[in-house]
């Protein structure tokens, strides 16, 4: 995923060109499943500024310094329709989730005194409801684990509208190519080491036996009848971070038991030495 970092320019001085970029949304709040028209217009008052070109960007969620592009966001795949013209552009967000909760910003690249200069709008922070008003909560009991160890996972969902019947609670984890959702039974890695235990509220999984190649991105996934309907609600992820043992642990052992090991060595020596020493002292008796 590229991202690039963003500078706030300020124009100062006679002659400086003065570009503004107002964007909003047709909504402050909205349901998941509804559709979000965000609008953006630029307006300038001076001859020197020549062609501007109009994208739709986000903030990035682990970085507010940096913002990255619609199109390189598989999650809004198949879900965006974007309008635009040197001095307007509109953007439909199809299908909302909880998920979607991004700041998105009108980004207005133009040409100023033969320069590219890069002007951002407003930030729009998207407000989204999740459906029949259904909350996830989920944890794992640490922040950090090393080989060997057992994480355990939580999740709780919390409901307060009666047109939700039942939910069914399931572990998931994110493919790292694509982002897809994968369930935890389907990956052979796991297998034999995943217990996990769940009812219509609540769901707990230990996996044990942790190693470096467990670093996935985990999520607690509740499919609801909300309506008579399905509804798959996804939790946020957790990123699980799994340290290597110290390498120093395995020649310890290695290094006892040599030392044991050459104990019971020179022990040996030191006994048939004995036993010869008083072999030798009964012959010579004997003669």
């Amino acid at each position: 995923m590229q991202a690039f970092v963003f500078l706030f320019f300020i124009a100062l001085g006679l002659g400086s060109a003065e570009v503004r970029v107002n964007q909003r949304a047709n909504k402050d709040e909205y349901t998941e499943e509804d559709s979000a028209t965000f609008q953006c217009n630029i307006t300038f008052d001076m001859e020197n500024v020549q062609n501007c070109e109009l994208e739709w960007v986000i903030e990035d969620p682990d970085n507010k310094d940096e913002i990255i592009e619609m199109h390189e966001l598989l999650k809004f795949k198949g879900r965006v329709q974007i309008n635009s013209n040197s001095t307007h552009s509109s953007m439909i967000l199809k299908s909302l989730t909880t998920n979607d909760m991004d700041v998105f910003l009108c980004s207005a690249t133009c040409t100023i005194d033969q320069r590219l200069k890069v002007m951002l709008g407003k930030k729009t922070k998207l407000k989204v409801t999740g459906f029949g008003s259904v909350s996830m909560n989920q944890s794992t009991n640490k922040d950090q684990y090393t080989e060997g160890d057992s994480v355990l996972f939580q999740c709780n969902i919390t409901f307060d509208a009666e047109d939700i019947q039942r939910c069914s609670l399931k572990w998931v984890t994110e493919h790292p190519d694509n982002n897809e959702i994968i369930e935890m039974q389907e990956l052979q890695k796991f297998e034999h080491r995943v217990q996990i235990d769940s009812n219509s509220t609540h769901s707990s999984m230990i996996l044990k036996s942790l190693t470096t190649n467990d670093m996935d991105v985990f999520l607690c996934s509740a499919t609801c009848a909300i309506d008579q309907r399905l509804k798959v609600i996804l939790g946020k992820k957790i990123k699980l971070k799994v340290k290597a043992q110290i390498q120093t642990d395995a020649w310890l052992h290695y290094l006892i038991f040599g030392i044991n090991l050459l104990f019971f060595i020179v022990a040996t020596i030191i006994c048939v030495s004995i036993h010869r020493s008083h072999t030798r002292r009964r012959n010579d008796t004997d003669e």
